[in-house]
């Protein structure tokens, strides 16, 4: 899962025993004449869950983009991500929030030259899963219609953004005096104070 939550990289490892880890696919070390192993052990925690497990690097494809030598980690024990959909997480927030300490995909990607400009971007469509894209290194304009509203990052370790108010059929029901959100990929929910939500849902 593309994830602007977190910025690791992990999948599973196939030395992983945990329920979660028989369910989805697995990487085997062995089978790779360029992977390294760096002796590290890594702890992730997200919101539903966790995983502990060891550091490693190789080469890694997303499309046709490739990363020689990238770190990311590989579970062995795995919490909390039982009937997930995904094997791994590929975070795409900013490094400072790496909790192996490996620079992102994206990062690194990005520094060797592989795109013209630093933006990546998701098309959602609740309607069309096959049509579902995620883009690397620029904006498609087929996938949306009249002009992009860019906003500024209020704080650069989360896609944190300032907002001014949130409204639903032309009533403010949260945020009324300005607020902090970030935006988060790897999450289906919206989370906030229990007052704010509680009026999102009234009016949904």
């Amino acid at each position: 899962i593309f994830d602007t939550g977190s910025a690791d990289l992990w999948v599973p490892s196939i030395t992983c025993q945990s329920p979660a880890c028989k369910t989805h696919n697995t990487f085997n070390p062995q089978n790779s004449s360029s992977f390294r192993e760096a002796g590290q052990p890594v702890s992730i925690v997200y919101g539903p869950g966790l995983i502990h497990g060891f550091l490693g690097s190789d080469t890694v494809r997303i499309g046709n983009f490739v990363r020689l030598n990238q770190s990311f980690g590989l579970s062995v024990k795995e919490f909390g991500f039982d009937g997930m959909p995904f094997d791994g997480v590929l975070g795409l927030a900013f490094p400072s929030i790496s909790l192996t300490g490996a620079r992102p995909i994206f990062d690194n990607l990005w520094s060797q030259g592989a795109f013209s400009e630093p933006v990546f971007a998701f098309y959602l469509s609740k309607s069309k899963p096959e049509g579902i894209v995620v883009m690397f290194g620029g904006v498609d304009h087929r996938y949306y219609k009249g002009e992009l509203n860019w906003v500024p990052v209020s704080h650069k370790r989360h896609w944190q953004i300032s907002m001014n108010r949130t409204t639903m059929n032309g009533e403010v029901v949260a945020c009324s005096r300005g607020c902090q959100a970030f935006v988060d990929t790897g999450s289906a929910s919206i989370y906030g104070p229990k007052e704010m939500v509680t009026n999102i849902h009234k009016v949904m």
